[in-house]
């Protein structure tokens, strides 16, 4: 209970000493280990009673106790006078301590923590003993497996390996510019939200999550702008696989002349690919719908020795020349707003004039209310390419998002241990965060696929969910979205993955975004 069992050493002896001051003198009292070796329990009293000055250097001996004691006081001969036991009962001679005109005083005192203390005469406390558990470790253990045979059975239903629980959706309480844009939203409050996402080819075709995941949000709270338009493509020359925007249809990208694209190579454009020129007069070029209307535009480009380009809006007026250098190798940009209209439909032309050239893309900008994203889904990317991209970041820093989902694991899962991949992911959100301090992050993990995989996505999840808990990221994990039983995936199933076995039917991309609004509380 809350009753405590004090010694305490009090009286004089017959030269005026304390108790205290004559145990510390004589060395006939000490507070030893036991052991059940005799010669060891004599050597050690004749080497406290050589080098030991007081009885807090005899009490500092007890460095172990014996399964079935907490501790035993002896003599200086060697001999046991008393013990305690592991539930902190007592069982002491006190004649055997009772030398000259002093003796042990015993009091009971309530409020302590400690079931055993030590104090000398003067009140002073030399030692104290832990609280016992009540039940031994083995009866602990018992109660904690509870029906479950196995306790780690028991633990590993809800917790993973780090002791985090396993759910969808964990610690929202970090994305809190999101939370607080959505809940400000239905109630009526204007504002404009920028979100940026990079991921694989998941994220990056636009009729996969990206797409219903805008449109849904622009019908709830609308569309501010029309955010990132890629310039390159996945596989060189092949218009089916550009990059783009989030809408390929209201945003569409055409190009004349010879470019050579790049995609998960170094130097990195925001979105893992790029276009590359030295043709006089090839070109790219954007067009978009009246609304929303523009408020800025700027492009992106990889510094090159000597590349100049020329940029003119809806095809008409003069022809604004701009150094595309810069830098070698690393991510630049600038604003492109002479001549832009700023209403109804438009287009954005840019050419090149001479010298290599390498584009990334263009943002565009809007000053209404309503979502701004910026899609930068790379297809084949994985972990590594994101980790080390080099100074992409910049660029996502100009673009200050409020809120940057990071979506990666199907590409990296054959290929990296969960352990290196979460150090990779570690090493990504350090980045994200330098270069966008007051960002929301949201990871989001992909479902498991029907391809053959040694190692299961779920084990990649534990590794977001550690990242996500240790670097104030919200985290998705889509493994419950689809659920664990993979054979319901296909088409004798939900119908939710393709034959390919590594992608989503439209059904699944659908379940994923109709989750992740979910996840930032927009549906």
């Amino acid at each position: 209970g809350d009753t405590v069992t004090e010694i305490s050493l009090s009286g004089r002896g017959a030269r005026g000493e304390s108790q205290a001051d004559i145990l510390r003198r004589t060395g006939q009292f000490g507070v030893l280990p036991t052991d059940t070796d005799a010669e060891a329990v004599g050597k050690l009293n004749a080497d406290a009673a050589a080098s030991a000055a007081s009885l807090n250097d005899r009490i500092s001996q007890v460095d172990y106790l014996r399964e079935d004691r907490l501790l035993v006081f002896q003599d200086a001969d060697g001999g046991v006078f008393g013990e305690v036991g592991l539930d902190g009962i007592w069982d002491i001679a006190l004649a055997a301590l009772e030398t000259g005109d002093f003796q042990i005083t015993w009091e009971e005192r309530i409020g302590y923590d400690w079931p055993i203390v030590i104090i000398d005469g003067e009140g002073k406390l030399l030692w104290n003993a832990p609280t016992p558990s009540a039940l031994s470790l083995d009866e602990e253990i018992a109660a904690a497996r509870g029906d479950q045979a196995v306790l780690n059975d028991r633990l590993s239903a809800a917790l993973d390996d780090y002791g985090l629980r396993r759910e969808q959706v964990s610690f929202r309480h970090n994305l809190r510019q999101t939370l607080a844009y959505f809940g400000n939203a239905a109630m009526g409050v204007p504002g404009q939200f920028r979100i940026s996402a990079i991921g694989d080819s998941w994220t990056r075709t636009n009729d996969r999550w990206v797409q219903r995941f805008v449109e849904y949000l622009e019908g709830k709270v609308g569309l501010a702008a029309p955010g990132w338009v890629g310039f390159g493509r996945t596989f060189s020359g092949d218009a089916a696989s550009v990059n783009g925007s989030w809408n390929w249809t209201d945003y569409p990208l055409t190009r004349t002349g010879t470019w050579t694209d790049a995609y998960n190579t170094s130097p990195a454009s925001p979105d893992r690919s790029h276009a590359t020129s030295n043709e006089v007069g090839a070109s790219q070029t954007v067009s978009g719908t009246a609304l929303p209307a523009l408020s800025g535009a700027d492009l992106y480009w990889i510094g090159t020795a000597d590349g100049v380009v020329e940029y003119r809006w809806n095809a008409t007026g003069a022809w604004n020349s701009l150094n595309v250098q810069g830098t070698v190798d690393a991510v630049s940009w600038a604003a492109i707003t002479t001549g832009m209209p700023v209403s109804g439909a438009w287009s954005v032309e840019v050419r090149v004039v001479s010298g290599t050239v390498t584009l990334c893309g263009i943002e565009f900008q809007g000053a209404g209310n309503g979502i701004h994203f910026n899609k930068f889904g790379g297809a084949g990317a994985s972990i590594a390419n994101w980790a080390t991209a080099g100074n992409y970041g910049d660029a996502y820093g100009r673009m200050n998002p409020n809120l940057f989902i990071v979506m990666d694991g199907t590409n990296s899962q054959p290929s990296i241990t969960p352990a290196s991949w979460g150090t990779q992911m570690e090493s990504l959100i350090d980045g994200i965060r330098a270069d966008c301090p007051l960002a929301d992050i949201l990871i989001m993990m992909p479902s498991e696929n029907l391809r053959t995989n040694t190692v299961p996505m779920s084990a990649f999840s534990d590794e977001g969910r550690r990242v996500a808990y240790e670097k104030g990221c919200g985290f998705l994990d889509h493994c419950f979205t689809f659920g664990a039983d993979t054979s319901l995936y296909g088409a004798s199933g939900l119908k939710w993955f393709d034959a390919d076995p590594i992608h989503c039917t439209t059904a699944g991309y659908r379940a994923l975004a109709t989750a992740t609004l979910r996840a930032i509380d927009a549906l």
